[in-house]
């Protein structure tokens, strides 16, 4: 398997409401509310305690499902993922924060000026989940048309992306003077408007607040394929996976960084870790709780426990399995899809994160650094002072 690394691992946790199981509901206490930010307050200082990386908030603006078994079954309630993220930004100090925002039923400039905003609120802690697709209910609500062929989806996500990275680079980073002496607020040689007209999008104009802390905030996408996008392959920080196999990990590993240098790009896999004294009672509270979900496993909204990789055992057995891949380049951390939201951060923050000090896998970031420093991955370059340097 060649050589064992020697940096330390990342960790990220998504959160999905009361969980990422249809049956989280049933295996909490009732005051338990999805709907409370005082819940996810609790999980946001509980994943930073244990010196978590990032934490997600997923996001689905509708329903994928519209059966009315399912709906009486699951809970469907849901915060919109970039407000939520505000609302935990005093609660925080170190941990990144990232939304689920989607490209189909948004506007370029809302989200760069969104995403721009809280960058400049945490002191360059955010990131963009970029959500390319919907499933054709959810594209319903937005009057989204759904016989739109993947090439032309393809097409849009790219540009809608370029849009947002050239809306941030509107400013440069030393653009605002503010010299009270001169009178003069910003430098206008260092302001570049957009007069972006293509397929999908026209935008005139630049953001009305200055370039983000981190140049752009972290970008993440859900690698769903073996085979690795345009976008992944140049654009995305950080890379989630689900595969089940340390080789076809491997596999995906090397070939993104055949493309790009390891320290541009973070992989990390998609992991539901279901603990235990043994590796029998740990899989016994998945059985439970697949029982309770009446044959639904995954929920009405965003990543599920199907989308996971299932991982049983005692705290030191998860560490081991979690060694493995790291160890031999199957990835480069991971992220937590917890079935039970509020039991299982816990039990891993408890059991498994010490075990993983222990080993020497795992640190955790400095309260100063930005996601980007925290990552190890660079601040981009403004393209529009690169280009007026060479002009």
């Amino acid at each position: 398997m060649g050589d064992k690394r020697l940096d330390t691992m990342l960790l990220s946790v998504t959160l999905n409401g009361l969980g990422h199981h249809a049956a989280a509901w049933q295996a909490v206490p009732a005051d338990e509310n999805e709907l409370d930010l005082s819940f996810y307050k609790k999980l946001a200082e509980r994943a930073e305690q244990a010196g978590f990386d990032l934490l997600l908030i997923d996001d689905l603006p509708g329903f994928h499902d519209y059966d009315k078994e399912a709906l009486a079954r699951i809970p469907s309630a849901r915060i919109e993922a970039v407000s939520l993220v505000s609302a935990l930004i005093p609660f925080t100090k170190r941990i990144g924060l990232a939304a689920a925002v989607a490209v189909a039923n948004n506007e370029p400039y809302h989200v760069a000026r969104k995403l721009a905003s809280i960058d400049h609120l945490t002191n360059g802690r955010a990131a963009w989940s970029i959500a390319a697709d919907y499933p054709e209910a959810i594209k319903r609500h937005f009057g989204i048309p759904i016989d739109i062929h993947d090439e032309e989806k393809t097409e849009q996500t790219k540009e809608f992306i370029d849009v947002v990275l050239k809306l941030w680079d509107s400013w440069e980073d030393d653009a605002l003077i503010i010299d009270k002496a001169s009178g003069y607020y910003a430098d206008p040689a260092k302001y570049h408007p957009l007069h972006h007209k293509g397929k999908h999008y026209v935008v005139k104009g630049a953001l009305n607040t200055k370039r983000p802390p981190q140049g752009y905030p972290v970008l993440i996408h859900d690698a769903h394929s073996a085979v690795l996008s345009p976008f992944e392959a140049k654009e995305a920080n950080i890379l989630f996976t689900s595969q089940s196999e340390l080789g076809e990990a491997q596999r995906f590993y090397g070939e993104l960084h055949a493309k790009r240098p390891v320290h541009t790009a973070k992989v990390l896999l998609n992991i539901t870790p279901y603990l235990g004294r043994t590796n029998s009672e740990a899989k016994a509270k998945k059985a439970k709780l697949d029982e309770a979900a009446f044959g639904y496993t995954g929920t009405l909204g965003g990543l599920s426990v199907r989308d996971a990789v299932p991982i049983f055992g005692s705290a030191a057995e998860i560490a081991d399995q979690l060694e493995q891949w790291f160890a031999h380049r199957g990835c480069d951390g991971f992220n937590l899809v917890p079935a039970v939201s509020s039991q299982d951060l816990q039990a891993f923050a408890e059991e498994v994160v010490p075990e993983l000090r222990r080993r020497g896998l795992f640190l955790s970031g400095q309260a100063d650094q930005t996601l980007r420093e925290r990552l190890g991955v660079p601040v981009p370059d403004n393209q529009f002072a690169v280009s007026r340097t060479f002009a």
